[in-house]
């Protein structure tokens, strides 16, 4: 059987090998083209005791996600340290003792940092904030921008 050029035209008369080239294309194109996750991330009730010494302070923070997926917090950076780190309380063999993580994924929900458990630590303060005072804290994503906050400085009875 031989082919006639005129059956690989469709019926409106177009041949549609030549735009099949284009599809391959267009569908990266829509695929990296998709809106992002819809919700928000919000932080609330963000405290640091009044810190004891220059060489730390714990900042305490609640985030709500309301997004369909997950996030991950990378990184920390506040205009009052040398560096900042996202810290976890564990206990080992009975000791009570800090764990210094690399990144904390957000589930959709609420994430609550507080004494005891998850927390961020600055590390080589550059002053000593005073009660009333608040500082700047920026939350850094992956994949997504980063986020900047005040951290109200509060006497350490009011985290009881």
């Amino acid at each position: 059987m031989v082919e006639s050029p005129l059956s690989r035209l469709s019926p409106s008369g177009r041949n549609h090998s030549r735009m099949a080239w284009m599809l391959p294309p267009l569908l990266l194109l829509f695929g990296f083209c998709q809106e992002p996750a819809s919700g928000s991330l919000e932080v609330k009730n963000a405290r640091m005791p009044v810190p004891v010494h220059s060489r730390t302070a714990a900042v305490y923070l609640e985030i709500m996600n309301s997004r369909a997926d997950s996030l991950e917090l990378v990184s920390l950076s506040s205009d009052i340290s040398d560096s900042a780190e996202i810290h976890e309380t564990v206990e080992e063999q009975g000791m009570i003792r800090m764990k210094s993580l690399d990144s904390l994924r957000i589930l959709p929900g609420e994430l609550t940092m507080k004494p005891g458990g998850l927390h961020i630590m600055l590390k080589d303060l550059h002053s000593m904030p005073a009660a009333g005072d608040e500082i700047g804290l920026t939350l850094h994503f992956r994949n997504e921008p980063d986020l900047q906050i005040q951290v109200r400085v509060v006497p350490a009875a009011e985290l009881l």
